[in-house]
């Protein structure tokens, strides 16, 4: 008999206090390890904490994703634009630890903050993509998002220009 491995279910829930110090290390990695966040500064545990304080304060919620008490990533969504005209809009955020990417974890967070915006009143969600990060935009053209627009060299990183992608969909299901 084959013997198969089995795997725990990957869970959802809205992030805590104690998954901090894994969104600041995520954070961190993905800072640290290329171009997908335009940002060279590494987040301290203090700055992750008023991150977080401030999204739960505006009513934007945090997700991590865990599989045995183990975080594998989190997401999250943001006002879009401060004006009062794009209130139905957000941003999205992603981020997962490496070892967990093209395992679905993403795919699963951005179906439940979709879930989520919708509920809320979000309409249009949008996503800010470097051109590089391929897996990234297949995920979410998988998703039903559709390229809106590239901004070309607006942002320098690890001394090269970088181009940004932007995607969007709605919130009701595809």
């Amino acid at each position: 008999m084959n013997e198969q491995k089995c795997t725990a279910p990957i869970l959802l829930r809205l992030a805590q206090e104690k998954d901090l110090p894994d969104i600041c290390a995520i954070f961190n990695e993905v800072i640290a390890s290329g171009n997908t966040i335009y940002q060279t500064h590494l987040y301290t545990l203090a700055e992750i904490k008023n991150w977080f304080s401030s999204k739960c304060e505006r009513g934007y919620p945090v997700i991590v994703a865990e599989r045995e008490n183990q975080v594998l990533g989190f997401g999250s969504y943001d006002a879009f634009r401060a004006r009062e005209s794009y209130k139905t809009t957000a941003e999205l955020a992603v981020h997962l630890y490496k070892q967990y990417r093209g395992q679905g974890v993403g795919t699963k967070i951005i179906l439940d903050l979709l879930t989520r915006a919708q509920a809320q009143g979000i309409h249009v969600m949008v996503s800010c993509i470097d051109s590089a990060n391929t897996g990234s935009i297949r995920l979410h053209e998988r998703l039903g998002f559709q390229h809106v627009g590239r901004m070309p060299e607006v942002a320098r990183k690890n001394d090269q220009w970088l181009d940004l992608v932007i995607m969007q969909r709605t919130t009701r299901s595809k």
